[in-house]
């Protein structure tokens, strides 16, 4: 027997919660001559034809030029914390807090303006700067914590660009059917940062 013929057996063998499970949650990660033996369960077993259209849709592959042109878009959006600025941009950072014996490291990864992005990350720095060492093992960590944030300022612009890319990316499935509508980008930023941010405060 071959790989996909256990693959058809595997399949044939799941109850219909499962192939629902792996149509909603594991399709983008299927090789490609898996998705057809997918599919052919779902209209054999008559369940909603509407994951055959998310299966496609999480699996599309952008091009260069579709990729720019939504990634134009997120950074056109309205920022979620000042409602005003459009220059959306990614960012990605950590604030170290040093306590007694312990150091605890606090990663934050969020897509806002400029002006509320660096706003955070220098409050960030700060922080890391007054309460990063007060431990014997975050004063010996503290000298790489310093150069990681200096490679993260001279990185910027990178570092954003990926960000931005990596959330299109992960939510192409959504932002697909839903014609990459601006209110859809919207809400997925809007329930990206809130996923990310949701233990820093202003």
């Amino acid at each position: 027997m071959t790989d996909l013929e256990k693959i058809k057996d595997d399949y044939r063998s799941f109850d219909n919660e499962q192939i629902k499970k792996i149509a909603k949650y594991e399709s983008r990660g299927l090789k490609q001559n898996v998705v057809p033996i997918l599919i052919e369960e779902i209209v054999k077993r008559k369940i909603n034809p509407s994951l055959i259209e998310w299966i496609h849709a999480e699996r599309r592959v952008l091009s260069k030029v579709e990729l720019e042109v939504l990634k134009s878009k997120v950074k056109k959006l309205a920022c979620i914390l000042c409602k005003k600025s459009r220059d959306l941009r990614g960012y990605h950072f950590e604030t170290k807090t040093g306590i007694m014996v312990n150091s605890y490291t606090t990663e934050y990864r969020f897509i806002v303006c400029k002006g509320c992005g660096d706003q955070k990350r220098n409050k960030s720095t700060v922080h890391s700067l007054a309460l990063g060492w007060i431990s014997p093992v975050s004063f010996i960590s503290y000298p790489f914590l310093l150069a990681k944030k200096v490679n993260i300022y001279l990185k910027e612009e990178i570092i954003s660009d990926r960000i931005i890319e990596n959330f299109i990316k992960g939510n192409i499935g959504k932002i697909t059917l839903a014609n990459e509508s601006t209110e859809i980008l919207k809400k997925l930023v809007k329930d990206y940062n809130s996923l990310h941010m949701s233990s820093m405060t202003n």
